[in-house]
């Protein structure tokens, strides 16, 4: 199995520990070979559940410890403090050690905000349609209205998500957007969600050196990723796991074995 995480992150700041999975190493079979984690789209549940136990298992996460929720791309975001599985939320903040919120994709982005001062936390799921509902704009006014956060000091992390080369849309989608997130390729709209958040990120606030960029994207890996739109809305899904932990801490104990 296959979990990648930002190495840059253990230095701007160790306590945090986030980590997303590719689709290696799992138990699923067909359209949603082989870790696919997501539940209700067409795949064996008991292949879903082994798949979800051996990813908290390896990271050592309790699963009574994880926040989850059915996302439904839209802009709200669940301020937690345990573990809990919600419905209908796309987010979740916390400031709580030890509670590892889950971000479920197949093309939209895993975000990652968080403030090192205040050691606050709030992890998106961000596609087209919260973009434009704002969800963006709902992580930063509650990191400064709840935890008191100057977003100049905070970090954010993009993981694998769909590029605008493999984004087309209609006219229609696109104008919704600003200029700078629009592209033209082969004579046909495309849409850079990517470009979009971290416009949305920087003119809110937060500093671009402290943008972290996996540089990956779902649609054009198909040896690693799922992509709803490469696929065709038949594939899995992958997980992006945060928690704040003691510095080092999730680390130690993965490398312990």
């Amino acid at each position: 199995m296959l979990i990648g995480f930002f190495p840059s992150l253990m230095a701007l700041a160790p306590e945090l520990c986030l980590f997303t999975t590719s689709r290696l190493g799992g138990k699923s079979c067909g359209a949603f070979e082989s870790l696919n984690l997501g539940e209700n789209i067409g795949d064996d549940p008991r292949a879903v559940r082994e798949n979800r136990s051996k990813v908290l298992s390896t990271l050592k996460i309790s699963p009574d410890r994880i926040v989850s929720s059915n996302q439904s791309h839209g802009s709200r975001i669940a301020v937690v403090e345990r573990g809990a599985k919600l419905k209908g939320f796309d987010g979740f903040a916390t400031g709580k050690s030890g509670i590892a919120t889950i971000v479920s994709t197949a093309d939209c982005y895993p975000v990652i905000l968080y403030s090192p001062p205040e050691r606050a936390l709030i992890s998106l799921h961000v596609g087209r349609r919260g973009a434009k509902a704002g969800i963006i704009d709902n992580a930063v006014k509650l990191m400064k209205d709840v935890f008191k956060a100057d977003l100049r000091y905070s970090i954010a992390a993009i993981g694998p998500g769909i590029c605008y080369r493999c984004y087309s849309v209609s006219r229609g989608e696109g104008m919704e957007f600003p200029a700078s997130a629009r592209k033209m390729v082969d004579g046909s709209l495309h849409l850079d969600i990517k470009a979009f958040i971290i416009q949305s990120l920087v003119m809110r606030g937060l500093d671009n050196k402290n943008i972290i960029d996996s540089n990956l994207c779902t649609s054009c890996t198909p040896q690693l990723f799922y992509s709803y739109r490469r696929d065709r809305g038949c594939t899995g899904r992958h997980w992006t796991i945060a928690l704040i932990d003691r510095p080092w801490g999730m680390r130690e104990r993965l490398l312990d074995g």
